[in-house]
């Protein structure tokens, strides 16, 4: 899933427009690695979604609701001491990177105003959504990272909150086609032009960096010292329109459907790479979002269910095939009883 950098600018581009100076006013932890932000406008209530799940991380806007434990989670509760009637001053996406920092300010217990950061980072089983004061301060966070976790970054109480490792990748947005062309003249490598992207590129899913590849008609290309210079140039050429379009905030939402009609990926535009005919324009990044999601979890119920029920008819059968085997035995023993019993 294309979950990357590049969806997550579409995701803060219409979160900027949609949640800046707007009140927190409910905070609910439906799930155990969930948080939803209920914020007050002139529309009505705006909901947000911030999940941290190892499947299904991410945030987006949200119109369905979910029930609520009877008893708030500890960490719900300290978000809503310290966010509770907060209002959002600011939305940001660090470089291209899988995180969000949605800043709040809010009066402390002195009286004072002060601006706190809900930090949610999008990163597969490693996914974590963090509290931190105005000195960078760690209050609390969904996930606690101890050292027998990690022992390069640890995520408590009271702990400096530092990025997680960068990999020393590059910011695609920082590109120009002066550098790019050096970069990849400098490459010496027979590994698969897709593959260089996504492992030195910031924020880039296979299928983006596919999809930077296919721009450029080199799909199936490997980079050696024999490159041609064309090549190269037709390269950055699609690398710097793609991100261009980034910058530009130029995003068309669009959910990749199967064959048979089912949710495939989401990207946050059309990529050429696959048939125009199965991917499905959305006005709104977080429709998309919420639609894809929803519609994954209720195929997974439905896997999940059926799953189950053939489970329990291999067993049934399993056990009367036993049976059937026994009786059989049963029943070539007795073919003589007539004569035995005479």
């Amino acid at each position: 899933m294309a979950y990357d950098g590049v969806l997550l600018n579409c995701v803060v581009t219409e979160l900027y427009d949609k949640i800046i100076d707007k009140r927190i006013e409910k905070i609910y932890q439906p799930e155990k690695d969930e948080i939803h932000l209920h914020l007050r406008s002139r529309e009505g209530v705006l909901k947000i979604i911030l999940s941290a799940s190892a499947n299904n991380p991410r945030i987006h806007l949200l119109n369905s609701s979910k029930s609520n434990p009877l008893t708030p989670p500890m960490f719900c509760m300290l978000l809503r001491k310290h966010l509770g009637g907060g209002r959002i001053v600011d939305v940001v996406q660090p470089q291209l990177e899988r995180i969000v920092e949605i800043y709040i300010e809010n009066i402390n217990e002195l009286g004072d105003l002060v601006v706190k950061k809900l930090i949610i980072e999008i990163m597969g089983r490693h996914s974590n959504i963090i509290l931190v004061d105005d000195t960078e301060k760690i209050i609390d966070s969904i996930k606690r990272v101890t050292k027998a976790i990690s022992r390069i970054r640890q995520v408590l109480p009271g702990k400096t909150y530092v990025y997680p490792p960068s990999q020393g990748k590059r910011n695609p947005l920082e590109e120009t086609l002066v550098s790019l062309y050096t970069f990849f003249e400098s490459i010496n490598t027979n590994k698969k032009l897709e593959n260089v992207i996504l492992q030195n590129f910031m924020g880039i899913s296979r299928a983006t960096a596919a999809e930077i590849v296919y721009r450029a008609e080199y799909d199936n290309m490997k980079i050696s010292q024999n490159l041609k210079e064309e090549q190269i140039k037709a390269v950055c050429h699609a690398f710097i329109d793609f991100f261009e379009a980034v910058k530009n905030k130029q995003f068309c939402p669009t959910l990749l459907k199967d064959e048979k009609g089912y949710p495939v990926d989401i990207f946050p535009f059309l990529y050429f790479q696959y048939e125009q005919n199965r991917q499905q324009h959305y006005p709104s990044v977080s429709e998309m979002l919420e639609t894809y999601y929803s519609q994954r979890d209720k195929l997974e119920r439905i896997h999940q269910r059926s799953s189950y029920l053939l489970r329990l008819l291999k067993t049934n059968l399993e056990r009367c095939q036993k049976k059937l085997v026994i009786q059989l035995e049963e029943l070539q023993q007795a073919k003589e009883a007539d004569k035995f019993r005479l």
